[in-house]
């Protein structure tokens, strides 16, 4: 799952890339760090624990 990106990565790729390119600044990509800021979180952990199990069960 997607996670939370460490702050100053952020903003060493906002000023490696300018506002415009694919990896620079903009609103959609804003939004993104926002939602994956609060992963993983419990869902995703019971997501991946059901998974897990999924295959498990498979290899018996």
């Amino acid at each position: 799952c997607q996670g939370k990106v460490d702050p100053k990565v952020i903003e060493m790729m906002y000023k490696m890339f300018p506002k415009g390119h694919s990896h620079g600044q903009s609103a959609d990509r804003d939004a993104r760090h926002k939602q994956a800021a609060v992963h993983p979180n419990e869902e995703d952990f019971k997501a991946a624990q059901d998974f897990a199990q999924h295959i498990l069960a498979k290899l018996d």
